[in-house]
């Protein structure tokens, strides 16, 4: 939100013009802003709630742009309160598709129309029903904020059904398969992290942020309580898991225990070469300079070349922790 210091605020005065009502409010240094609404009964209940804070000693909030607003929005109320990978997918589609076209709009200025123009623009670039979706939910939930922060008076996309999402099939490994892949992995530098997700249903971040304070081989269990992710333009960030619930402990099995130790012993040795290089930040999976592995390296160049190999179907890394799930409810 946008604050002027010393800008209280003074009463609405009201007009109508081509069928709106508009609410026009001056500031303490003169200058004036204006909304728009579809009824005298909306422009009315905004003049009683800014004679309100008037009264009660609130500087303005101002009309802010699209723009500033969910630029703001995310970093302030999203990235401290979601988990690393919510915020990175609402500040993408925030930067890549809709201020693009929107961002130019004052806040109090976005119609439905405007979000059906957004929308259909994202269906002929070709984008996928769950991506427009997505973007829905976005808006929705800002929207929804700045209705609580009295920014603007309604939200707008409660007036729009939301785009709608197709039911993807997730595809799910057998055990059989779970087993093919164990193998081909057998030997392998991460051999530890994918029998981890094999037996623990573990997810990508949380996996990618374990650390050796968090497991417990003699008690044959690990905590799960931090996600690692990254993000652009700052680097790796350590963040806790998606929920409350996902910080948990976790029981090992006996092959679990015996990649966790063959892993230590390998990672020792890694040490050893890296010398001075080595960048020791207590990580369970990480570079041969003990540096945090990055979820790019980990999905695009080794978790797919190892599908290939296995000869496997085209699953996600997420698919893995259904695969698990679905066997240990059979």
């Amino acid at each position: 939100m946008v604050r002027i210091p010393g800008g209280l605020i003074l009463p609405f005065r009201l007009r109508k013009r081509d069928g709106k009502w508009i609410a026009a409010i001056t500031l303490a240094d003169g200058s004036r802003k204006t909304n728009c609404f579809a009824t005298q009964r909306e422009a009315l209940a905004a003049k009683n709630a800014a004679v309100v804070a008037r009264d009660q000693g609130k500087l303005l909030v101002t009309d802010p742009s699209v723009r500033d607003y969910l630029s703001t929005w995310v970093e302030e109320t999203i990235r401290p309160t979601r988990g690393i990978r919510t915020y990175l997918a609402y500040e993408q589609d925030i930067r890549l598709h809709i201020l693009p076209m929107l961002g130019h709009l004052h806040l109090a200025q976005l119609t439905v129309r405007h979000l059906q123009q957004l929308y259909q623009h994202r269906r002929a670039a070709g984008a996928a029903a769950s991506s427009i979706a997505r973007l829905h939910e976005v808006l929705h939930h800002a929207l929804r904020d700045a209705v609580r922060w009295e920014l603007v008076v309604s939200n707008v996309a409660d007036q729009l059904d939301p785009p709608h999402r197709r039911q993807e099939e997730r595809l799910v490994l057998t055990p059989e398969q779970l087993s093919q892949l164990l193998s081909v992995v057998n030997g392998n530098r991460l051999e530890a992290l994918y029998v981890l997700v094999c037996t623990t249903g573990m997810r990508e971040g949380e996996l990618l942020g374990l650390r050796w304070s968090d497991v417990d081989l003699a008690a044959r269990s690990l905590l799960v309580q931090r996600t690692l992710g990254s993000i652009p333009k700052q680097g790796f960030v350590s963040m806790p898991p998606k929920t409350a619930s996902s910080r948990r402990r976790l029981a090992l099995t006996e092959l679990a225990i015996r990649a966790l130790v063959l892993h230590r012993e390998r990672q020792e040795e890694e040490q050893r070469r890296a010398g001075p290089r080595w960048q020791e930040q207590n990580l369970v999976f990480c570079t041969r300079k003990g540096t945090p592995l990055s979820a790019s390296y980990l999905l695009y160049q080794h978790f797919r070349q190892l599908l290939v190999t296995a000869r496997l179907p085209e699953v996600t890394f997420h698919d893995l922790r259904h695969s698990v799930a679905t066997m240990l409810l059979a």
